[in-house]
């Protein structure tokens, strides 16, 4: 299966068509959005035989390819608490 995905040069180029003040969101962990908060990188490779609502990538230890996360601290906070 061939994995269709935004690289950060490509993702910088559908931003400069939109206005500077606009703010970036990403999905909620169940219905809504949340702004993203947090920028940065991390090592991810492919979850072998996943079910459809297990992500395409997992983090990967050290074998992998570095990933930018575009992440919100609301989600993270939520997630935390919950556990």
């Amino acid at each position: 299966m061939t994995i269709e995905r935004l690289t950060v040069g490509e993702l910088i180029l559908w931003l400069q068509h939109y206005p500077d003040h606009l703010p970036v969101v990403v999905r909620s962990y169940e219905e809504g959005y949340d702004p993203v908060t947090t920028v940065e990188t991390l090592t991810i490779a492919e979850t072998p035989e996943r079910t459809w609502y297990v992500g395409v990538y997992q983090q990967a230890d050290t074998e992998g390819e570095t990933a930018v996360l575009l992440a919100s601290k609301y989600h993270q906070r939520e997630t935390d608490e919950a556990t």
